[in-house]
């Protein structure tokens, strides 16, 4: 029985027949259909007599239910679509029944039971009110508990964009750098930390835009925010930029008769290609290019000079972006 409620301990009297009723502190009685409220745990003995029959005694011990408590968890606050761990502990001794409920309901939207000591309970998107409902015994007593989970807002990245744009579609050579933003739709909280992956593997920046050369084709970018309170926010939709990857070759012939057609001698490259060493040879070994103006290439003379037509020794080192070199050595014909 719960403390403070009655209990019936014999359930059948006969008037012919007396009844003498002993308890705890003194207690007596002689009523037959006896109803007790100890405070505490009772045990209680009744001697019945009829006529000259040989009297009966039994003993009956009433267990006496206290009053309950219930402790839950202080108030949380969790990073935005985190999970909330609430526990419940109750008094009720072992073997009593007891319950845990615990109803929650963001605004407008149906709420959510759980009949556990503890929950975890998420995503949580915006500040939330758990009450828990704690019984115990056979309907002894209801406790009623709440614990409020706030939220730490985090940015909800929308998107990366890239500088220049077309470098998505079109792509950027090897060697030049492309600067990538991340896109929030709420401004991102001061002290933030921003980390950067270029196919996975982290990348130097810790701002919201980064500039960085890509190696990789393609190359595709991460970004991980977090914030101050350790809240993290993650790339849903990464962007991937195309690397034009650098080629060259090496004409075997040229004219340079001034008709501003194949009048050069030079490499014919795409991409970032540096000419670290250009140098001609005339067929006696005499050299009559020297790497003067690589951009442009040999012109056909040599010392100021028209050089004859005639098979020309080269040796010509190219170096792309990517530190790869090139040695090149061959003939080229120089056609007048």
């Amino acid at each position: 029985m719960c403390k403070g409620s009655s209990v019936l301990i014999n359930t059948a009297a006969d008037p012919g027949t007396t009844y003498r009723w002993t308890g705890p502190n003194n207690f007596t009685s002689n009523i037959g259909l006896l109803s007790v409220s100890p405070d505490v745990t009772s045990t209680y003995t009744v001697t019945a007599q009829r006529g000259n029959c040989t009297a009966v005694t039994r003993d009956v011990t009433v267990t006496v239910i206290q009053p309950a408590t219930v402790t839950v968890n202080g108030d949380l606050t969790v990073c935005q679509l985190g999970r909330a761990i609430l526990t419940a502990v109750g008094t009720a001794p072992e073997g009593v029944n007891q319950t845990y409920t615990w109803d929650w309901a963001l605004t407008g939207q149906r709420g959510e039971t759980s009949n556990q000591a503890s929950i975890s309970a998420g995503p949580i998107r915006q500040q939330t009110r758990f009450f828990l409902t704690y019984t115990w015994g056979p309907n002894c007593g209801k406790i009623v508990k709440t614990v409020d989970v706030n939220v730490y807002p985090i940015p909800n990245i929308t998107g990366l964009t890239v500088d220049p744009a077309d470098a998505v579609t079109k792509g950027v050579p090897l060697g030049s750098s492309v600067k990538v933003t991340v896109n929030t739709s709420q401004p991102v909280p001061a002290g933030s930390t921003f980390t950067w992956s270029a196919n996975l593997k982290p990348i130097s920046g810790n701002t919201q835009t980064i500039q960085h050369s890509p190696t990789e084709n393609p190359t595709t970018y991460r970004v991980q925010i977090t914030t101050p309170n350790n809240c993290t926010a993650f790339t849903l939709n990464p962007v991937s930029v195309i690397v034009l990857l650098p080629a060259h070759d090496i004409p075997n012939a040229f004219t340079p008769n001034g008709d501003n057609r194949n009048d050069f001698f030079n490499v014919v490259y795409t991409g970032n290609v540096e000419i670290v060493d250009f140098q001609v040879f005339n067929r006696w070994g005499e050299r009559v290019y020297n790497n003067s103006n690589n951009k442009q290439g040999w012109d056909g003379t040599n010392g100021g000079q028209p050089a004859l037509s005639d098979v020309y020794i080269y040796k010509i080192i190219v170096r792309y972006p990517d530190g790869t070199t090139f040695n090149r050595t061959g003939e080229v014909t120089l056609i007048r």
